[in-house]
């Protein structure tokens, strides 16, 4: 199985006789229990203290009875080392049953990221990521829901090893939200217009079938100027289709059909030529639908054209990633646009509405657009291409702390949970007093922020 897999890592590294402590946050109810190394395969449902904690089945799916936020596995305080392991993110609901959500490997994509931040602030601390809404109260042993890290830590979990001692303890906590930010666009269709055969041909097609018509106009003209030669009848017809007066018993009817009759013969030579080069061939396999933007670049360059508009809802992505670009595919997005307030509505629905239309697109994140794209099947389609971008939403350092200048770039935002938001990957870092728990001014600084 693969929770008891990781397990074994963490209880591997604590030696055969530790003891690893299992905690089951229940509401504001902490149950705790100490079990061996061999024990833990025996958890179960019978023990009252561990009722909430039905058993270990895979990483992604734990059945739980009750209101269970979190599971946190961790060595004894007495360690040296601190082996923090949390596997839950929030609980979601399948077949009527409840299960813990537990951390995605997107989401261990941003944790790498973070490896950086904790090499410039020199920080001593263990990490571990949880699902976060801020409680009426503070605890009182100094402990966030779900959260009690302190000294060393070793966090090969996140694919990260930090075991070095730190040269400076900064205290902060600094959430972050990894996000998947994708587009619906209309799904494509047949040209329907009359004019669809004109569309088959590219522009440098057409230009190509004017500029030969013209050379052949221009060098016609310059045969009948130079041969005087007006009583040959193959000049009397190409004299009709450049113009010329040569014979005036015709009739203008007459004329026109020859006229007609020669564009159509140039048409048709210029097909006949076209098709040696392939490009008549091509004209044959190729579907006539109208453009749509299938992949970032195609969405660029119709965006800077202006044959199609964005469309955004006012969620996360207009309020932190396009507001605060920090990745380079949503900077090349927010400079592709002068002005984005036009394109923002407060209804998600208008977005939908008008990319049925084939007007706009719509940006959200993928659990947004599978539920509008299941509702206007057939009609849109979500893109294959997505942009990431790793949101901090914000974070708390000491005054005095000489790391806030390196950080101070960071957008900030409330650490608050809106209606209907995935919740946020929280990352906590910070020095404890040496017994594990949070010092009293650390302590009022994350009361302050955390309340606020």
């Amino acid at each position: 199985m693969a929770v008891k897999v990781l397990l074994e890592r963490v209880i591997h590294g604590m030696g055969t006789n530790s003891m690893v402590h299992v905690i089951c946050l229940l509401s504001e109810r902490t149950f705790k229990t100490s079990i061996s190394k061999q024990e833990f395969e025996l958890l179960g449902p019978k023990s009252a203290t561990r009722a909430k904690c039905t058993g270990v089945t895979t990483l992604a799916k734990w059945p739980v009875t009750g209101n269970a936020t979190s599971v946190v596995v961790r060595p004894p305080a007495t360690e040296e080392r601190s082996n923090e392991l949390f596997l839950a993110c929030s609980e979601t609901k399948v077949d009527g049953q409840k299960h813990l959500r537990f951390i995605r490997p997107g989401e261990l994509e941003g944790l790498r990221m973070i490896v950086r931040y904790l090499n410039i602030t020199h920080l001593r601390a263990a990490i571990a990521p949880l699902p976060f809404t801020p409680n009426k109260k503070f605890p009182k042993d100094g402990t966030l829901t779900g959260l009690l890290v302190h000294g060393k830590a070793d966090v090969s979990f996140f694919h990260t090893v930090i075991t070095e001692p730190r040269a400076f303890a900064a205290d902060f906590v600094f959430p972050i939200r990894y996000e998947k930010f994708a587009y619906m666009f209309p799904s494509p269709r047949v040209y329907t217009s009359g004019f669809a055969a004109l569309r088959i041909f590219s522009l440098p097609v057409w230009t190509l079938l004017g500029a030969s018509l013209l050379f052949l106009t221009a060098l016609l003209r310059a045969l009948t100027y130079v041969h005087k030669c007006k009583s040959d009848p193959g000049f009397v017809v190409l004299a009709l289709f450049l113009g010329q007066d040569t014979d005036r018993s015709l009739t203008r009817q007459r004329k026109a059909s020859v006229r007609s009759f020669l564009a159509t013969l140039h048409f048709l030579c210029f097909m006949v030529s076209y098709s040696f080069t392939g490009g008549y061939i091509s004209y044959l396999n190729l579907r006539g639908h109208e453009p749509v933007p299938d992949t970032t670049d195609k969405l660029f360059e119709m965006l800077k054209s202006g044959r199609i508009e964005p469309c955004l809802g006012r969620n996360t992505f207009i309020n932190v990633t396009l507001a605060n670009p920090s990745s380079r595919m949503v900077k090349r997005l927010h400079d592709t646009v002068a002005d984005w307030s036009p394109f923002f509505t407060t209804s998600m629905h208008e977005c939908a509405r008008r990319t049925v239309q084939r007007r706009a697109v719509m940006f959200s994140s993928f659990q947004n657009l599978e539920r509008f794209v299941y509702s206007h099947k057939g009609h849109v389609q979500i893109s294959s291409e997505y942009i990431q971008d790793y949101t901090p939403m914000g974070y708390v350092l000491p005054k005095a702390s000489p790391y806030k200048e390196v950080l101070h770039s960071m957008y900030h935002y409330p650490c608050r949970e809106t209606p209907g938001a995935p919740r946020p990957l929280f990352i906590a870092f910070y020095s404890t007093d040496g017994t594990g728990h949070l010092s009293q001014h650390n302590r009022r600084v994350l009361r302050t922020r955390l309340h606020s």
